[in-house]
């Protein structure tokens, strides 16, 4: 059983999404603002975040910042589950070190999933290695490991978990540039595939004493694709975010509630005619 800090303005929301997850054996707490769920996280120490991003208060992205400015918190897995799809707002939130990136409307499936996945790559973080993966900056992979700056960034991303596709995305460059600059990674380092680039790096930076900066630290543990889940006719199992009313009921065992969006997206379109 995890601790799930579940921050948004909407209460329905919070209620719908809350007993999804209680249903999964979580305890659920529940933040009605951004600065509320803040205080929250400081003071009850989640395991995981799901957090929405256009609040009062302080907007989902303030919150990431301070959260990951908070060196008791850096590590804390964080989900941002939200109306909008702009590939600028999934950048702007992947940057500041967010883990997924889930839109309404989304599979109630595939939110259990994305929370199981985070909290499962957690544990596998575990400083076993003696450098976590929230100390792979791109500062410190630079000084380490004798990289450009544009390497070191991008293996920050690899260390993260990312795919190259997400990697071009978030830096706003081409697929073909990321795999020229994997591939003089791997020369650099002695290495032929990413797995053993990030278990050198991570070694590399266990050696070595961490730096403090002045830059947001990126905490991201693991890989778990963003989704974007758009309405489709027949569907058959309920959609987090979405307004239609589903085919057929899904499972009593999982209570599978429709979450009512409260801000409409370009996701939840078709499910309106």
């Amino acid at each position: 059983m995890a601790k799930i800090l579940v921050i948004d303005d909407d209460p329905k929301m919070r209620r719908q999404i809350s007993a999804l997850l209680a249903t999964e054996g979580h305890q659920m707490l529940e933040g009605r603002n951004g600065r509320e769920g803040v205080d929250l996280a400081r003071k009850e120490q989640p395991d995981l975040v799901l957090c929405d991003i256009t609040m009062p208060e302080m907007n989902g992205h303030r919150v990431l910042q301070a959260v990951r400015e908070d060196s008791a918190l850096a590590h804390l897995p964080f989900i941002f589950l939200t109306g909008w799809g702009e590939k600028e707002d999934l950048r702007t939130g992947m940057n500041l070190g967010a883990d997924d990136y889930l839109v309404k409307p989304v599979e109630p499936s595939d939110l259990i999933s994305a929370v199981d996945a985070r909290l499962r790559r957690r544990k596998q973080a575990a400083p076993a290695r003696g450098a976590s993966v929230a100390d792979a900056t791109p500062e410190r992979l630079a000084a380490a490991l004798q990289l450009t700056a544009r390497e070191a960034e991008i293996l920050s991303w690899v260390v993260q978990g990312k795919t190259n596709p997400e990697i071009g995305m978030i830096l706003g460059i081409q697929l073909t540039t990321v795999k020229k600059h994997l591939e003089s990674i791997f020369a650099k380092l002695g290495v032929e595939n990413r797995t053993a680039a990030v278990t050198l790096a991570l070694e590399k930076l266990g050696s070595r004493p961490a730096r403090r900066t002045g830059v947001v630290r990126a905490a991201l543990v693991g890989r778990q694709n963003a989704r974007f889940s758009a309405c489709a006719p027949g569907r058959r199992a309920p959609i987090v975010g979405c307004r239609a009313e589903p085919a057929r009921a899904a499972s009593p065992r999982r209570h599978r509630t429709w979450i009512q969006a409260r801000k409409v997206s370009p996701f939840t379109a078709c499910c309106q005619g």
